[in-house]
């Protein structure tokens, strides 16, 4: 490929923080090395993060197989088994060079897409990224030139690189053929966090629990380095043929590569190198089947359409909702509908059995949501959570019901938005602007203004403040007491945000009448929400 060498096991690359808050890139080896001493992976970038995240797990998974819990707990309190990290690093230290001649860091070295119709020939590095404004991805503010960018250094270039495996999202043909979504593309990604880099990392380990699967749980650079006829999809007639394979296990799912990827290095005048274009195409395609989840995933539960029985789905953010509406479902509040990530039913575990002054343990939840091959936004939630709700029956239920209420109460304001919104609607229509040829009925009329009131919002936001010091207070309050107080929080919060309306609604024709119709909705339903509350904290005392 050329004559340089970038091996991520020495180069500094990775961005981290240190227990001082001091920011610095280390490599590899030095990031397992000094992970005690080391705060977070900090890349600024929520996807890197993760992909990061998930890399280091993989090598330590590989290193030091752990078998069980207890080997978790040890490394969790006693720090991470480095000087066998480092061994094994050191005996694959080939496959770790980013321009390796035959077998480049994550990349297939005989890839050349020069020529090839279905998108061939050399593309600029921004395909890796979702944050770049490609035409599958409209993103404010990034304006760079997609045909001539500026050129990136290898070290961005090796976290794009290892993103993009993690992250992608099918995006139509290639010239290795259809390109479909990478493993964590669509999921909401999620791992815990120690005081330090070493305790994370020891936190979100995977044990084997099955002898046989310890030697087919391979990573990216145990496996043969991929070639050209290992990724490209064959058709026969009318079938087409994608390679395609279940992962094996934790390392092997957290080095996937879903993309066929050859980085075109080009070296500066000072004998610096750089990227600006690379070849790009499908790579493996991960199968999904019952029972061979993603670790860092939750599960929740889908019925079809025709179908019988509901089927568990990797879950995923949604654009609408913030996460803690959805705290229910991370944490598995309700069993038989969800079940929370691998990684986090242990954390709690391994933080209990070691009996630490641990209280709360800070989850990381990231993910993008996307419309079929368009990115639409991402997402990177950290919150602190209370180990008490989960070994609690009591408090376990008390963050349902508050999830639930909220949801009910923003139901309420909902209503009353929609309220106003058809009363203006209906004097709108009155003057025939409506019902001219060509307008929007009068229903569609009502659903814009409805989605462009500010009352909806503000309320979620004044929730979710509010849910944030529940949490942080759950392992001491009085369950029973509580609920009456969140319940008074979630109308006064409504009636907060009802105000916003006010000063949006002010300048449209007829605002007087819809504010007044939507306002009586709105208390008359919260006199009975109130009343419905009361009786749950009751049922609940029982």
């Amino acid at each position: 490929m050329n004559d340089g060498t970038f091996n991520l096991l020495f180069e500094p690359w990775i961005p981290v923080t240190d227990l001082h808050g001091q920011h610095s890139d280390v490599s590899l080896l030095t990031l397992f090395t000094q992970a005690h001493l080391l705060r977070r992976i900090d890349t600024a970038h929520p996807f890197q993060d993760a992909a990061l995240h998930r890399l280091c797990l993989s090598v330590i998974t590989r290193a030091a197989t752990p078998r069980g819990r207890r080997d978790l707990s040890r490394w969790f309190d006693s720090g991470l088994p480095s000087g066998v990290i480092g061994a094994y690093l050191l005996a694959h230290q080939d496959r770790f060079d980013l321009l390796h001649p035959d077998a480049p860091f994550m990349q297939v070295a005989d890839l050349d897409t020069t020529g090839k119709t279905k998108g061939g020939g050399p593309r600029p590095y921004t395909v890796l990224g979702a944050e770049y404004a490609g035409n599958n991805t409209k993103v404010l503010f990034n304006h760079t030139n997609l045909q001539d960018p500026p050129p990136i250094s290898l070290a961005l270039a090796a976290r794009m690189l290892i993103t993009a495996q993690q992250f992608s999202l099918g995006a139509g043909n290639s010239p290795t053929g259809y390109t479909t979504h990478a493993p964590a593309a669509t999921s909401a990604v999620t791992w815990t966090e120690g005081d330090t880099l070493a305790q994370t990392l020891a936190l979100n380990l995977t044990p084997y629990t099955h002898e046989d699967t310890v030697p087919l749980d391979q990573p990216v650079w145990e496996r043969p380095p991929l070639r050209v006829a290992d990724v490209t999809a064959r058709t026969t007639g009318t079938v087409t043929v994608t390679p395609e394979r279940l992962p094996a296990g934790p390392a092997d799912r957290y080095t996937w590569q879903s993309r066929a990827v050859r980085l075109l290095p080009q070296r500066t005048a000072s004998g610096h190198w750089h990227v600006q274009f690379i070849h790009y195409g499908m790579g493996i395609k991960p199968l999904t089947a019952p029972g061979v989840w993603d670790p860092m995933v939750g599960l929740d539960q889908n019925l079809k359409p025709g179908k019988k029985d509901p089927e568990d789905v990797a879950r995923r953010l949604r654009p609408e909702r913030h996460l803690w509406r959805d705290l229910h479902a991370l944490v598995a509040l309700e069993q038989d509908l969800h079940r929370q990530p691998d990684v986090l039913s242990r954390a709690t575990i391994t933080l209990a059995r070691l009996d630490l002054d641990h209280t709360h343990v800070t989850v990381n939840v990231v993910g993008q949501l996307s419309d079929r091959a368009s990115t639409e936004a991402w997402r990177h939630e950290r919150f602190s959570f209370p180990l008490a709700c989960l070994d609690h029956p009591a408090r376990r239920a008390l963050l349902g019901t508050a999830t639930r209420l909220a949801e009910q109460c923003g139901e309420i304001l909902s209503h009353a938005q929609m309220e106003t919104a058809r009363t203006l609607a209906g004097i709108q229509a009155t003057t025939s602007t409506i019902k001219a040829a060509g307008r929007p009925t009068e229903s569609r009329v009502a659903a814009g203004l409805h989605r462009t009131m500010p009352g909806l919002s503000r309320y979620f936001d004044l929730t979710g403040q509010a849910f944030s010091d529940l949490l942080s207070r759950l392992d001491t309050l009085d369950v029973h007491a509580e609920l009456p107080d969140w319940q008074r929080t979630l109308t006064d919060a409504a009636r907060q945000a009802w105000t916003e309306n006010d000063t949006f609604i002010s300048t449209h024709r007829g605002a007087l009448d819809g504010l007044m119709r939507g306002e009586a909705l709105l208390n008359r339903r919260l006199r009975t929400f109130t009343r419905a509350a009361l009786i749950t904290v009751t049922d609940g005392a029982a």
